[in-house]
């Protein structure tokens, strides 16, 4: 889907601003050591919501891609773009009420907590070759059987 970056109205920028700033202050501490500079070779910055063709030009330097979505996508479909190098990029933001977690996916958590640890080759390794394994996994016919009662998928 499109991510219609015009519809991010003045609070959404602030919520992300606010956010970004408090996970920036604390991580630069304690996280992993490429998320900080991650952050950059993603095409992120505290200040503004990313822009995610942007973004993607980004990624595509370090062999990666993104694409954005509109909230959850199925399973088997997330690991399959994982399998490809491709992340998912949820075109929402969270709610001001929510600032400090949501249960749906967003772009705060999709862009800001992902991309910037995809720079790490060993990272971005191990991610696509989790998607691979659950693509295959998903799509084999005894996993897809197991499935049919709970999802209302085809076999």
């Amino acid at each position: 889907m499109p991510q219609h970056y015009q519809h991010y109205t003045p609070v959404d920028h602030a919520v992300w601003r606010y956010v970004m700033r408090q996970n920036y202050n604390y991580l630069k501490d304690v996280a992993y050591y490429p998320y900080i500079p991650g952050l950059k070779k993603a095409g992120l910055t505290i200040e503004h919501i990313p822009d995610l063709q942007t973004m993607n030009d980004h990624l595509k330097q370090i062999g990666w891609g993104a694409v954005t979505v509109n909230g959850f996508i199925p399973s088997q479909a997330f690991m399959e773009f994982q399998a490809y190098r491709v992340l998912i990029i949820a075109a929402d933001i969270r709610q001001i009420e929510h600032i400090e977690y949501t249960p749906a996916p967003d772009i705060i958590h999709e862009s800001a907590g992902h991309a910037p640890i995809i720079g790490e080759p060993e990272y971005a390794r191990y991610l696509q070759f989790t998607g691979e394994v659950g693509t295959k996994a998903m799509s084999s016919k005894k996993t897809m059987s197991c499935l049919k009662p709970f999802v209302n998928w085809p076999c």
